[in-house]
């Protein structure tokens, strides 16, 4: 009796486990419902927050465009109504927004929320898992887009200065002692982490500075009959490079460091698409090395690099 009532319970879990969610609005405010197999709600967080980002499938046309996180403000098939305030005085209405459009979810991911210009992490029932006390989140969706379902989605949380890198069940991968001390100061955070991943590889730098540095370009004149003509506009663009610290390298799939201890000096070859070498080596240290490696024409087979 006892074996026969502790299937029924793993058939009643089953059942109610999150297959789907939809995206919820109230005047600015937002939230998601959940909902199992059979199209029956789960779970709820209420529309309380200025930002909710889910992990579920995206699909354009048919097209499956893999897995991410996305704000389920701007899911489609929205509509709007006018609920009233006071049943007395029909004039007196509040409009408010039902999103109607629901998305492949993939349970146990973090789900995260905004409140108060905060960041945190919420679960299903809506508690949160890590408080909304950050002032920013960068999720690897960001960098490398839309993953296959098998992705796993990491968190680079900021706590004032304080940054710390997370898995899907958020452990902690990295500390803010293994992250550049001035990478919370930088303006284009995006762009530094790209310059930092390397297909499924991370690199880090202990105690280092992680500089950003502002290439211009001037613009491309020439004289046509004795007035100067303006080919190409002058722009800029930033360079990101390291002083001081030593490096290592992380595997996100795995969560593992390639060296038990940190190295002084590091350099990455990239491989093409044929398997040959990259025509320039990368000194992350080095402003030039990254000019050149980043200019080089050469197409890179992302998975394939080789860190010395």
């Amino acid at each position: 009796m006892k074996k026969f009532t502790a299937i029924l319970m793993l058939l009643w879990v089953v059942q109610l486990q999150a297959q789907t969610v939809k995206g919820i609005q109230k005047g600015k405010l937002v939230g998601v419902i959940f909902y199992d197999a059979n199209d029956k709600e789960v779970n709820r967080i209420e529309p309380a927050y200025e930002e909710i980002q889910v992990y579920v499938k995206t699909q354009i046309g048919g097209i499956n465009l893999g897995v991410g996180f996305v704000e389920s403000r701007y899911w489609h098939d929205s509509e709007y109504i006018e609920v009233p305030i006071d049943p007395n005085d029909p004039t007196l209405t509040r409009v408010d927004t039902f999103i109607h459009f629901q998305r492949a979810y993939h349970v146990n991911k973090p789900i995260i929320a905004k409140k108060d210009g905060k960041y945190g992490i919420l679960n299903e029932k809506g508690n949160e898992l890590l408080g909304l006390e950050h002032t920013s989140y960068f999720a690897s969706m960001d960098l490398i887009g839309y993953q296959n379902d098998a992705q796993k989605p990491l968190l680079l949380m900021q706590n004032g200065n304080k940054l710390t890198l997370y898995d899907a069940s958020l452990k902690v991968i990295l500390t803010d002692a293994q992250l550049p001390n001035n990478f919370s100061k930088l303006s284009r955070k995006e762009e530094a982490l790209a310059l930092l991943l390397f297909g499924e590889n991370l690199l880090v730098n202990e105690g280092g500075l992680l500089v950003d540095s502002i290439i211009k370009v001037p613009a491309k004149k020439e004289t046509i009959k004795g007035k100067v003509v303006i080919k190409e506009k002058a722009y800029s663009y930033p360079v990101y490079y390291y002083k001081g610290g030593k490096f290592n390298v992380l595997n996100l799939q795995t969560g593992a460091l390639l060296w038990p201890e940190s190295k002084a000096d590091i350099l990455i070859t990239a491989f093409d698409e044929n398997g040959k070498p990259h025509f320039e080596n990368l000194n992350p240290r080095n402003i030039n090395s990254i000019i050149l490696f980043q200019n080089s024409s050469h197409k890179i087979n992302p998975a394939s690099f080789e860190f010395k």
